[in-house]
């Protein structure tokens, strides 16, 4: 495999990882000086000199024994000039640097030469040596072969790690490049009506199969295994998988195995691949661990969802169990293989590399079977605590298997030192996100209160200096440190802040006005009547299991009074989709359930966009909304709400629709969509009309509005571009 040229990649390396060992090859090598000279070291080097010691019926030979004794190093100089000289690829230079390393205080290579070329031809079964030798051609043949294919091979693997590091910055800039392509409406310049409408139909909007995409997937009656990502998503996520098992397929070649055992393809094949799927699992470990963080700079730079990073994660994470099982399987089939193999595989497993290994390997196959969705949703604070637990374990068993074994060295360890930076990386910014806050004046207790009993929605208020939310969608880790488990955080959506200007009358910006305002004066100089409230922050939430029911229950026994209760904020956080009313002329927002929350955070932007923008550039934005619910006090209190929110004159800007799907029905959502679409075109019969339409609520719910969304991909050849922007909560 031909990369870029090996000095640039060195220099790559030594800036990510920080070290020159790096990656093998790069520049690191298993075999000093070469693949061929080290075999005349470490054979002439396990021999029984006048000057050995023996440990516990071992021979051994230290430094200075080897560098003091003659025909040891005039044995190991002319069995390089006679069979290293002209295959090798490295310089005399560099063999000498070596030589005077390894052996400092002995004679120099060209003087261990002049002491004459060995006479004697060394017998394979000798373990003595008691003058100078060379070594038998055919055995030295076959060692430095089997040398330079397995340095080969180790290059290779290495290769092939840093190429699917390299590929997932290759989809960020891909994801990069496409959300410019999208702000900037290129397709409509670059691209034919009827590509546009392939690809959102077939690519970009609908589920993998069918419609669900936010209904998950079930094995048996009720359990729940995980969502299907969206096919563009399921499509990556499927190359990857490709990727993976090309890799572990591919590029093997090899002559034998260990010294005592030619001709052993079994045991060669197992080694390769064992140390392939060992290799390929390293590299994704950061990887992984970067989609699952909630500082993921892959996520700031493409501008993609939380959920869709996590569903990323979520399958990366199989792959890298797969690997690891592949690795731990195929050393388990070598030693299987081998003749008195009980003995050898129960020596083997006794050495602490080997069981910290299995531990390993037996902690990352337990993650994906305590984190299917039945398990997440049915504990959420047990799930994290295990699946933190365990993979913590898998790095711990990861970090000892790599020490005891090879130390630092073969650039095995780089892995696990990115993944550890990643790691710190995310732990730190949060940890400084929370301090921040704190800075920022927001106290150190939230006040809870019921807001509807039937269906166990509660309301948290932080206290929080200068609160205005920049962009839509905005979330918050919190956390509630006198509730077991402490350590445990959840994202809830910003649904109301405090400390902004509230609005006593909104200007009608209407295309028809603009002209009339600009030549009065009015946009660039509109004064507006305001006042400041308290400064506070408020998250809408219903309580399930876990912390949120533990929640509830304190404020039963309150009577369903208002309780204080200690909590820090973490944040915040959120997507691209920062302004959405700048890029569309027409938001369509549906909504059921607990994402009355969502409605809340849409209306406060909404009219923030309209004091802030409108009057600057005149992009007359309507914001059309749908919410369902069936506990009727909720859907009552989200009334009054935004009774306080909605100006009096803003009946041209927003179109409010609330449902009771108890009383009421449930709604035809794929109609309600077409029929809302048609009264635009009608009503707006010239010119592009962009349409964005945002969904958050239930499963089946969110599935129909995809469903209609990918249908209404035809109205393209009309000019209405109508773009769906899902706000999943079900991570």
């Amino acid at each position: 495999m031909k990369m870029i040229n090996m000095k640039y990649i060195t220099l790559l390396l030594v800036f990510f990882f920080n070290t020159t060992n790096a990656l093998v090859g790069m520049p690191q090598k298993v075999f000093l000086p070469d693949p061929c000279g080290s075999v005349c070291f470490s054979y002439f080097q396990s021999l029984e000199l006048p000057c050995s010691d023996m440990v516990d019926s071992e021979i051994s030979n230290s430094i200075e024994c080897l560098s003091h004794s003659a025909m040891y190093v005039n044995s190991v100089a002319w069995c390089w000039e006679l069979q290293c000289k002209d295959i090798s690829k490295i310089s005399i230079k560099y063999f000498n640097e070596f030589w005077n390393e390894t052996f400092p205080d002995s004679i120099s290579f060209p003087e261990a030469l002049a002491l004459g070329k060995p006479s004697y031809v060394l017998p394979d079964s000798d373990t003595v040596m008691e003058r100078p030798s060379l070594v038998n051609d055919t055995w030295f043949y076959i060692n430095y072969r089997s040398n330079g294919d397995f340095e080969d091979q180790e290059i290779l693997h290495a290769r092939m790690g840093l190429a699917l590091v390299t590929i997932t910055w290759v989809l960020v800039l891909v994801g990069f490049l496409y959300n410019c392509y999208e702000k900037f409406h290129v397709d409509e310049y670059l691209l034919p009506k009827n590509v546009r409408i392939w690809f959102r139909k077939n690519l970009l909007y609908p589920a993998l199969f069918k419609e669900k995409c936010a209904v998950p997937i079930t094995l048996g009656e009720g359990m729940a295994i995980d969502y299907v990502p969206p096919r563009i998503v399921s499509i990556t996520i499927f190359l990857y998988y490709a990727l993976n098992i090309i890799f572990c397929a591919v590029g093997y070649k090899g002559f034998w195995d260990d010294q005592p055992y030619y001709h052993d393809t079994t045991a060669l094949i197992c080694v390769y691949v064992g140390n392939r799927a060992g290799v390929l699992a390293f590299a994704n470990i950061p990887i992984l661990i970067l989609f699952a963080s909630r500082n993921n700079i892959y996520q700031w730079a493409t501008g993609w969802s939380y959920a869709t990073f996590q569903h990323y994660h979520r399958h990366v994470s199989i792959i890298c169990v797969l690997e690891s099982i592949i690795h731990s399987v195929c050393y388990t089939i070598k030693f299987v293989k081998k003749p008195n193999s009980a003995h050898l595989y129960a020596v083997e497993a006794s050495m602490p590399y080997f069981w910290w290994g299995i531990f390993a390997t037996v902690a990352c196959g337990l993650i994906p079977g305590f984190a299917f969705l039945k398990f997440r949703k049915y504990s959420y604070e047990v799930f994290l605590f295990i699946h933190y637990m365990l993979s913590s374990l898998f790095l711990v068993g990861c970090s000892y298997h790599i020490t005891l074994r090879f130390g630092l060295g073969y650039g095995y360890y780089q892995w696990l030192f990115c993944a550890y930076a990643v790691l710190g990386f995310d732990f730190l910014v949060r940890f400084l996100r929370c301090l921040w806050i704190k800075f920022r004046g927001c106290d150190s207790k939230a006040v809870i209160e019921i807001v509807d009993k039937e269906s166990k929605t509660m309301k948290i208020v932080y206290k929080m200096k200068g609160s205005g939310q920049t962009f839509i969608g905005s979330y918050y880790f919190l956390y509630f440190y006198t509730v077991f488990p402490f350590f445990t955080s959840h994202p809830f959506t910003v649904s109301e802040w405090h400390n902004k200007k509230s609005i006593k009358q909104i200007p009608n910006t209407s295309s028809d006005e603009c002209e009339s305002m600009e030549e009065k004066g009015l946009i660039n100089n509109k004064t507006v009547d305001v006042s400041y409230n308290d400064s506070t922050v408020t998250f809408y939430v219903q309580c399930f299991k876990g912390m949120t029911n533990v929640l509830y229950r304190k404020l039963e026994l309150n009577d369903f009074k208002p309780i204080e209760i200690y909590s820090i904020l973490e944040g915040p956080y959120g997507t691209y989709e920062r302004d959405p009313f700048h890029e569309h002329d027409f938001i369509i927002l549906l909504t059921g359930g607990i994402g009355n929350t969502v409605v809340i955070n849409y209306l406060n932007c909404f009219f923030d966009y309209k004091m802030r923008r409108s009057f600057k550039d005149c992009h007359d934005v309507k914001l059309s909304i749908l919410h369902c619910d069936r506990y009727k006090g909720r859907l009552d209190f989200l009334k009054r709400k935004l009774e306080e929110i909605i100006p009096l004159n803003a009946e041209n800007d927003v179109d409010l629709q609330l449902h009771n799907t108890t009383s009421m029905g449930r709604i035809d959502i794929a109609k309600y969509l077409r029929d809302k679409v048609s009264e635009i075109e009608k009503k707006y019969p010239t010119g592009t009309r962009r349409i964005g339409i945002v969904s958050c609520g239930p499963g089946k719910f969110t599935d129909e509005i995809r469903k209609e969304c990918v249908a209404l991909q035809e109205g393209i050849v009309n000019d209405t571009v109508v773009s769906y922007i899902t706000d999943p909560f079900d991570w």
